[in-house]
């Protein structure tokens, strides 16, 4: 695995630390993933606007074809943030050494079915209960509708 990390700090003054996630959420992520070899990113952000962006590619010639292949998308990229650093950032490449990122805990597959059928029953009993109160109300409607149409 590769990471390749960039190097920044955003102006907070001209433009708030959110807007600058949100532009790399919408704009720099969905880039990314159409990239072969792609295998995820992490954004770091102190509060003053310092900023470090690791994406992760499976080998050095997929992490390499970002950087060579899409060098128009990664000087459209930059352009969108030219507004909001302080100074162009840097980029390096690393090999990763060591990776430790917890596991998401694991749920048995039966566990889940359960638990579906079990929201399954509960949303259609909320049907029926509606469905009734529906009925009901267009049973009302039809009997207040009859007398009205008797008195005349």
């Amino acid at each position: 695995m590769i990471a390749r990390v960039i190097e920044g700090e955003i102006d907070a003054v001209r433009v708030s630390l959110d807007e600058a996630v949100d532009t790399v959420r919408c704009s720099v992520v969905p880039a990314l993933r159409d990239q072969d070899g792609y295998g995820g990113m992490y954004l770091l952000l102190t509060d003053e606007g310092k900023a470090l962006a690791i994406s992760l590619w499976t080998n050095e010639e997929a992490a390499e074809a970002g950087t060579v292949d899409s060098r128009p998308l990664y000087e459209d990229e930059i352009e969108k943030f030219t507004a909001i650093y302080r100074v162009a950032p840097g980029r390096e490449t690393y090999r990763v050494a060591l990776a430790d990122t917890p596991a998401a805990p694991r749920v048995r597959n039966d566990v889940v079915a359960d638990r579906l059928r079990e929201l399954r029953a509960a949303s259609d009993e909320a049907h029926r209960e509606h469905q009734k109160r529906v009925d009901a109300a267009i049973d009302e409607l039809d009997r207040k509708a009859n007398e009205l149409y008797a008195k005349f």
